[in-house]
């Protein structure tokens, strides 16, 4: 990529050369992103993994928190047995947010 066409071009076709390739097209999507171009900006957008994410853990429908939470909150330790099932879901959960987070 460039803003010289003609660079990018020749390097393009030494790539070729050597390497196996395949012409695509435009990039629209790696890794979950989606990729826009407005004039001179690239705008990276993780929306459709997301909603994938949600709709998984069947949560398109939770209700969103504000954060932080508020001053003065106390936390209630919970003191009961952990559900195996419910714990191995939270961390699924946490694992998907952080590879969201590393993407970007």
């Amino acid at each position: 990529m460039g803003n010289n066409a003609t660079l990018v071009k020749e390097k393009k076709k030494a790539f070729i050369g050597i390497w196996e390739y395949h012409d695509l097209g435009e990039l629209n999507e790696f890794l979950g992103i989606t990729i826009r171009r407005s004039g001179c900006k690239i705008i990276l957008d993780q929306k459709a993994y997301l909603t994938k994410v949600l709709d998984h853990f069947s949560m398109t429908n939770a209700v969103t928190a504000n954060m932080p939470l508020p001053h003065g909150y106390t936390p209630v330790a919970y003191t009961g047995n952990p559900d195996p099932a419910l714990q191995t879901q939270y961390q699924a959960i946490i694992s998907s947010l952080i590879l969201a987070s590393l993407l970007l």
